[in-house]
């Protein structure tokens, strides 16, 4: 794929996703299934090719992302241009915009009340516990009719 702003492409988000098996129905014969949440995002992405737009790029989602986690003793600002310019050498930054976004979640929404209480209570045991699956499908869940 060439990032020339001109040949679309999809940028995949995956999200929680967990095995459910039969045995957390009320009603176990059944099968097994995969519950999952994504999102793809179509666009025409364009490389960053200018060093000075890239490394302000690095310093916005650096500061972003320091500050989410709480940290305020890291300042990219302070590293030396060499090692900068040779970590820069190893990323190759993009720019898209997003043109179509398609969100889909396969939470077994369409099981009953009690079945799928029970795939909250094996998804929050914890060996399913996989990207917060729970709290995405627990959430979803309180929206669905009872």
């Amino acid at each position: 794929m060439t990032f020339d702003g001109t040949h679309t492409a999809v940028i995949v988000f995956r999200g929680p996703q967990s095995y459910i098996s039969p045995t957390w129905y009320e009603k176990t014969d059944v099968t097994p299934t995969w519950n999952f949440s994504v999102v793809h995002a179509s666009g025409r992405p364009k490389a960053i090719t200018d060093k000075r737009e890239t490394r302000e790029l690095l310093a916005r989602l650096i500061a972003k992302f320091e500050k989410s986690v709480g940290s305020t003793s890291y300042d990219f600002s302070k590293l030396p241009d060499s090692y900068v310019s040779r970590m820069m050498e190893g990323i190759a930054p993009f720019h898209m915009d997003i043109e179509a976004l398609e969100g889909k979640f396969k939470l077994g929404q369409e099981r009953t009340v009690g079945d799928r209480r029970g795939v909250l209570e094996h998804l929050q045991k914890g060996a399913y516990r996989e990207r917060s699956l729970y709290d995405v499908t627990d959430a979803f869940y309180r929206t669905v009719p009872k």
